[in-house]
């Protein structure tokens, strides 16, 4: 759901301001999934996995998760700001399909970043807690 959203809200956006789908826009769609799958892999792979339940430990499990969060956070900076940057280049383009896909695609990396940074550890700490609990 993580990983769809982006996608969604931009295409949305996209429509609502009077673009279509072209070429250039539906190849947006596999490129850029796999891109944002990519990312949220690496952070979610990254992450510890709790070993008990008890509350001092979820304690000491939120420390060591928010530090191997920190971790990670400046490696998916980076990749996401390489990425609008060389996608960036092609809105200097005359050729519409090339610059619709790298408006759409900037958008996308970048909504995708503020997912994986912001609304990420949210769920998955809140997936985590309903698991425990049960």
């Amino acid at each position: 759901m993580v990983n769809f959203l982006p996608l969604l809200w931009v295409f949305a956006i996209w429509q609502l301001v009077g673009g279509y789908i072209s070429i250039g826009s539906a190849v947006v769609l596999g490129i850029m999934l796999g891109v944002i799958v990519d990312d949220t892999l690496h952070l979610l792979l990254k992450l510890p996995e709790p070993q008990t339940s008890d509350i001092e430990s979820r304690a000491t499990y939120l420390q060591l998760f928010w530090t191997h969060y920190a971790g990670v956070i400046p490696v998916i900076c980076f990749t996401s700001l390489t990425l609008v940057l060389g996608f960036g280049i092609g809105l200097a383009s005359d050729f519409a399909p090339i610059a619709q896909l790298s408006l759409l695609s900037c958008m996308v990396i970048l909504l995708a970043w503020i997912f994986d940074v912001f609304v990420l550890p949210v769920i998955y700490q809140l997936r985590r807690q309903s698991i425990n609990d049960n």
